[in-house]
């Protein structure tokens, strides 16, 4: 049986009970599908390390639900998957499921390792990531953004994640003032890209043909 219900729980409290049906694995058609079991089980340590972090003081209460949102939500498109693939997930489905753990997990560890807690540049870029992150996933969904502008928007947001962490180890657990600015830069270039791409013109800024008149 799936163990995703201590995830819902943070979010649903004394309904847990009743939404364990709906990500329970009793119905699968192939249990233990190894990519099944993969995501599974990334979901539950993400819990597990979000509910250390809780425990320890290292993350609070808005950042907790903020994490168990984006666990929810993962879970959720995975009970999705499965129900459209006979019960396990294509490789396609599993990398964006991968994806979006990846980011959540690097905030979880960013939240446990921070010596200055919720340091407000800090917030602004992972709100900035969040943020960018929320629209090329609605550009793909509408139908806006195709498969390769999502993984070099993906690739950009990454790097500039990868580059907050670095950051903040080197700083104590929060940034500079350069290194918000540089940060900022990054992904004022990726935000300018997104909206291109969502609003039908070139990368170069020209107008593309939903832009013609």
């Amino acid at each position: 049986m799936r163990r995703l219900f201590p995830i819902l729980s943070v979010m649903l409290g004394g309904a847990m009970l009743l939404a364990m049906p709906v990500f329970a694995g009793a119905d699968e058609i192939v249990p233990g599908h190894p990519r099944v079991s993969e995501i599974d089980k990334r979901l539950q340590r993400q819990h597990n390390r979000t509910d250390a972090g809780v425990k320890d003081d290292q993350i609070n209460a808005k950042q907790e639900a903020r994490d168990a949102n984006t666990d929810a939500r993962v879970a959720g498109q995975l009970s999705k998957d499965e129900a459209a693939d006979g019960g396990h997930i294509t490789k396609g489905e599993q990398k964006q499921l991968n994806k979006e753990l990846n980011r959540n997990s690097g905030r979880i560890y960013r939240q446990r390792h921070e010596i200055v807690p919720g340091h407000p540049r800090v917030s602004e870029i992972d709100g900035r990531l969040d943020k960018q992150q929320n629209r090329t996933d609605a550009g793909v969904k509408d139908g806006q953004i195709n498969a390769k502008q999502e993984a070099r928007d993906s690739a950009a947001d990454a790097h500039v994640a990868g580059q907050l962490s670095k950051d903040e180890a080197a700083d104590g657990g929060h940034i500079t003032k350069g290194e918000q600015k540089q940060l900022n830069k990054e992904l004022n270039r990726n935000s300018g890209r997104i909206h291109r791409q969502r609003h039908g013109k070139k990368d170069g800024g020209e107008k593309g043909e939903k832009g013609k008149k």
